[in-house]
Order: structure tokens, then C-alpha cells, then sequence
């Protein structure tokens, strides 16, 4: 299962819709870091693959990919983000970040990336 976090409604139903369609991938998607941080403590290793914005008003993607950390080890964590330089190597190691997502997102990449986060699981 992928959880998908976006503060933009739009963009997390387009998401959904889009990769169960296309894909067949089931994605769970959150508007609120801290609704799809208490998914992921009530569900412990439902989710294999995590993807979150890096830009939003509650906690950014970096700070949600510690706390994901701090309860699911085994995430593929990636964050989508329109400029990857805003995400230091040392961060992204540190959070043991699985990819850097480059904005605008195109749909066969973003499957490509999943697929390759659940082999390497």
C-alpha cells in the first residue's frame, strides 16, 4: 500500500485515482502530516512506500520523513519537491530518504520509482 501525503486536495485525489487506474497501485492519500503520521501508528508496516510533499504549512517533508522514521523503519520514503537542492544529501541520508521526487511529477516516473522501492524491499 503507498500513502501519499499533499496539502492540496486536488492534487492527492488526481494522485489516487491516477495510479489505481493506470497502475493498479492502492494508495491511501492524506491532506495532514499528522493524519497520515497516525495512520502509520495505528497500521505498522501497511504502508511500503511513503510519498510526501517537501513544501507544506503544518510540517515539511523532511521533518515528517524523521517522524515516519521513528515508526516504520522499513519505508521506502520519497519526497516530491519542485527544487531537489532545497534537500541536502546529508538530510536525505540522514532521513534515509529512498528518492527525490522532481516537480511537476510525471506519472511513469513515479511508477517506475514505486516499483524500484518495492523491489529493492
Amino acid at each position: 500500500m503507498i500513502l501519499f501525503l499533499d496539502d492540496e486536495p486536488d492534487i492527492t485525489s488526481l494522485f489516487s485515482k491516477l495510479m489505481y487506474k493506470k497502475y493498479g497501485f492502492e494508495v491511501e492519500a492524506y491532506n495532514s502530516p499528522s493524519a497520515a503520521l497516525e495512520a502509520v501508528e495505528k497500521s505498522p508496516g501497511l504502508y511500503d512506500v511513503i510519498i510526501a510533499d517537501f513544501q507544506m504549512p503544518e510540517m515539511d517533508g523532511l521533518k515528517f520523513s524523521q517522524k515516519i522514521r521513528e515508526k516504520d523503519k522499513n519505508a521506502k520514503i520519497m519526497i516530491c519537491t519542485g527544487d531537489p537542492a532545497l534537500i541536502s544529501d546529508e538530510a536525505a541520508f540522514e532521513t534515509k530518504l529512498f528518492s527525490i521526487l522532481k516537480k511537476p511529477l510525471l506519472t511513469d516516473e513515479m511508477a517506475e520509482r514505486i516499483h524500484a522501492a518495492r523491489n529493492e524491499i
